[in-house]
């Protein structure tokens, strides 16, 4: 008889042929876990190029472990979603579609379920890959940075470490590198659908908030290439404008209690925390990087005063 997969690794994708099929020939490289069967489901988010045909191509590497779905609905939530719905293993791995996850990313995995048995999830090391020169406007490191803007780094250390665990600041883990058990998904539910970007943080938020205990794994290694068409400041502008809008979106539902006022309309906080930003801007004449760190703040600002301000009920857009 044919035994059922432990671990089922989701990718969604939309509109990147080229991308998906190096991911799979990525994908067809790991490392398989001792006594372990796992899968593959690419989940074809309405794309309207090869993506099918790649798949089909490549399904011969992974000796009928590679499944394609496709979703209709477009939203990055829907597709992960499905996949969940559709999904055998008892573990979901999610990643993207031009990522590149390390050999031994499942074995990584693996260990982390048998040291952490009780965890609902768990998170990775991400490396950014750069290909051309950073940006002089883009700090990788200290208050300014903006390497979370559309770029996905996140490295806490050589060591396991449960999230928040004494330090409610920390990052939670990124999309390119989870895992998530299918009961964790079973008791609170999927991805947020109406959030982009931010549907992976707010899952974490969710489990975190709900008690369940979700782990780092830094063995467990995807190295995500910089996308050379997000460094711009047009795109940082526009993807901090719907971070904010989708950090309102959030915080209205999760935790209602931290709104400020009960009816629709723009908090008080959001201007002072907007006055703040804009006298750092001000200020920051001569310094092109601490400058653009506030811009991007008063964008963000900006996407959550709109959300307020349409009294956010939780549908449209």
């Amino acid at each position: 008889m044919e035994r059922e997969p432990f671990f089922t690794l989701v990718v969604a994708t939309y509109n990147r042929a080229a991308e998906l099929e190096a991911c799979l020939s990525n994908l067809a490289q790991i490392e398989p876990v001792a006594e372990c069967e796992h899968e593959v489901i690419v989940v074809d988010n309405n794309s309207g190029d090869e993506t099918r045909t790649v798949v089909e191509r490549a399904a011969p590497r992974f000796d009928g472990r590679l499944r394609y779905a496709f979703v209709g609905r477009q939203g990055k939530g829907h597709a992960l979603n499905h996949g969940i719905d559709i999904a055998r293993g008892q573990v979901l791995g999610f990643t993207d579609d031009d990522a590149r996850v390390d050999p031994k990313w499942l074995c990584a995995a693996a260990a982390g379920l048998r040291e952490f048995p009780r965890a609902a999830g768990f998170g990775g090391r991400v490396v950014a890959k750069w290909a051309v020169a950073v940006p002089r406007w883009i700090s990788l490191e200290g208050p300014y940075r903006l390497h979370k803007c559309a770029i996905s780094g996140h490295d806490l250390g050589p060591r396991p470490r449960i999230y928040k665990q004494g330090d409610p600041y920390m990052p939670l883990p990124v999309g390119v590198n989870l895992f998530v058990r299918r009961e964790t998904f079973a008791r609170h539910g999927g991805f947020r659908t109406d959030l982009w970007p931010g549907e992976d943080t707010e899952l974490g938020l969710r489990l975190w908030r709900a008690g369940e205990e979700i782990v780092y794994l830094p063995e467990a290694v995807v190295v995500h290439p910089v996308d050379v068409a997000r460094l711009s400041k047009a795109y940082f502008r526009s993807w901090a404008h719907d971070k904010g809008r989708s950090m309102f979106r959030m915080e209205a539902l999760l935790d209602p209690a931290t709104r400020s006022q009960p009816a629709p309309g723009i908090p008080p906080y959001l201007f002072r925390m907007a006055l703040s930003q804009a006298a750092g801007w001000i200020t920051a004449v001569g310094d092109p990087v601490r400058r653009f760190h506030h811009e991007c703040q008063l964008w963000g600002l900006w996407g959550q005063m709109r959300e307020a301000w349409r009294g956010f009920g939780g549908s449209g857009n």
